[in-house]
């Protein structure tokens, strides 16, 4: 019988872990498995990254984490998104409950789109609480010169940046400094009493983020009320405008109308047939559940039960909190 164990990731199994991600994720660039590897561990060289070893202490199975702060019943906490977990199927017979277990007993734990296996064992075991995730894509006139256009793209060439847009009279400037952005609360956007659980969005998250990324290259906008970040994809064959991300004063009822309306009209500026925004906010939910905006289930958000302390339970989770966004 094969033998197997698990263990936490360290410095001695940077290569390897390298090289099993590239074997079973062959879409991921060299960047991207770089940076999953650089942060398999906290800043503190803490709380790694689960591994499974074979008798010969070759990587069968991974499970990282994204490391981050979260105000949870009004108390800022240490938490970890978790994503891309694999195992490979020789050694699912032999450790594949005990794995999942492993996973499941790591504190203040966030993930998105468990498989139907990991939920059910998460369901049985009683450990969590589940929240929907949606997207929402709203499609314009653009779509139509899109679909003419569809065989022949396959990458973004261009996109246009304008350094200002006025909507509403709003004016939304692009973020060339992050220490011009004002942050309310620091980095709770939702205040004391919105949100029952928000993930930090303060400078040093917005920097390390998004700013400094070696992945992707984001675009910010903002006014002295909100911001948002944007990414253009490739969306089933269709130019697309991405909101990774975005935070705005709830105690100003427009500004979610005025966020809004700045999703499209940057969309429009480039000729993106479809913009894309893939939220848990109840607030955004409620907003576009009677509009043109098309909704789609993606799955559900999963974190520990012991969170929950009522009925009706409310997470300010975007696209850009798990890994989800990085796959777009």
């Amino acid at each position: 019988m094969k033998e197997y164990r698990i263990i936490d990731y360290s410095i001695e199994y940077q290569q390897k872990l390298k090289d099993f991600l590239k074997k079973h994720n062959p879409s991921f660039s060299d960047v991207y498995v770089d940076f999953l590897v650089e942060n398999a561990w906290n800043d503190k060289h803490e709380d790694p990254a689960i591994l499974v070893v074979d008798e010969d202490d070759n990587i069968v199975g991974e499970h990282l984490f994204f490391y981050t702060k979260a105000k949870i019943n009004g108390v800022e906490q240490d938490v970890r998104w978790s994503h891309d977990t694999y195992l490979e199927e020789s050694a699912r017979r032999y450790i594949g409950l005990d794995f999942v277990l492993e996973i499941n007993s790591r504190k203040n734990c966030f993930g998105i789109g468990l498989s139907d296996v990991n939920k059910k064992i998460i369901q049985k075991i009683n450990r969590a609480a589940f929240l929907p995730v949606y997207t929402f894509l709203l499609f314009n006139p653009y779509l139509l010169l899109g679909i003419l256009k569809r065989p022949f793209v396959k990458t973004i060439k261009q996109f246009d940046y304008p350094d200002s847009f006025a909507v509403k009279g709003i004016t939304f400037k692009k973020l060339t400094d992050i220490n011009t952005l004002q942050i309310p609360n620091q980095g709770y956007w939702g205040g004391q009493d919105v949100y029952d659980i928000e993930f930090v969005r303060d400078r040093d998250y917005i920097k390390r983020r998004f700013f400094t990324n070696p992945v992707f290259k984001y675009t910010m906008y903002h006014n002295n009320d909100s911001y948002f970040i944007v990414r253009p994809i490739i969306y089933r064959g269709f130019k697309t405008l991405s909101i990774v991300d975005y935070r705005y004063n709830m105690s100003k009822q427009d500004n979610l109308d005025i966020l809004l309306k700045a999703f499209t009209t940057l969309a429009k500026k480039n000729h993106c047939g479809i913009t894309s925004i893939i939220t848990s906010e109840l607030a955004m939910f409620e907003k576009l559940k009677k509009t043109p905006w098309k909704r789609m289930r993606i799955g559900d958000l999963s974190f520990a039960k012991k969170f929950v302390n009522k009925d009706n339970y409310s997470v300010m989770a975007t696209i850009a909190d798990p890994d989800g966004e990085y796959h777009l």
